[in-house]
């Protein structure tokens, strides 16, 4: 499950650091007002994984995780609908709130499931993916960007990570994730 939704989580790290800074360029964000974007991110990622503890106490981390995932695809991929500077500082404030929240979750859920002489594998297992997905995306972003427009491809990217973690879901839940508890 954990390999699964970080290789997805990932989708939309990927499209923003590289079509996202092109995007912001493109409607004519300064580079110090991109910076700040990216600052908001890790200032309020920074609040989301200190809330982790609480926050998987009222939701089962599992489902905390996958609402996370989907949470962090959209604010990325909302970025073209949102044109004044402040919702997309809202949006990315709030994509680096909920990728704080995912990361500890993951490595949680990953460090439970793992008895202790697997854990290092399954962590560089999830580095792998990570690797593999940063990798992987930029290429076929462009490809579809070439395709169908820089906007086009924020929309379809996140359609075809959305619908893939909807299929992760489908597949935890008939593999036990949902009952980890």
């Amino acid at each position: 499950f954990v390999i699964m939704a970080t290789t997805l989580r990932h989708s939309g790290s990927a499209m923003q650091n590289s079509f996202y800074v092109v995007y912001l360029e493109g409607i004519g964000i300064s580079g110090t007002a991109i910076g700040l974007l990216f600052t908001a991110a890790a200032v309020v990622g920074a609040v989301g994984a200190l809330s982790v503890g609480r926050l998987s106490r009222i939701i089962d981390p599992v489902w905390l995780t996958l609402i996370t995932i989907i949470a962090t695809i959209v604010f990325i991929v909302v970025t073209p609908l949102l044109g004044a500077y402040i919702l997309l500082l809202a949006a990315m404030a709030l994509r680096g709130g909920v990728l704080g929240i995912s990361q500890p979750l993951m490595i949680s859920i990953l460090g439970r499931s793992l008895d202790a002489s697997s854990q290092g594998k399954g962590v560089a297992l999830r580095t792998t993916a990570n690797r593999v997905m940063n990798t992987m995306v930029p290429p076929v972003a462009g490809a579809i960007v070439q395709l169908a427009g820089l906007e086009n491809s924020f929309y379809i990217i996140g359609a075809v990570a959305v619908a893939l973690l909807g299929l992760v879901a489908l597949y935890a839940g008939r593999h036990g994730a949902f009952r980890e508890g």
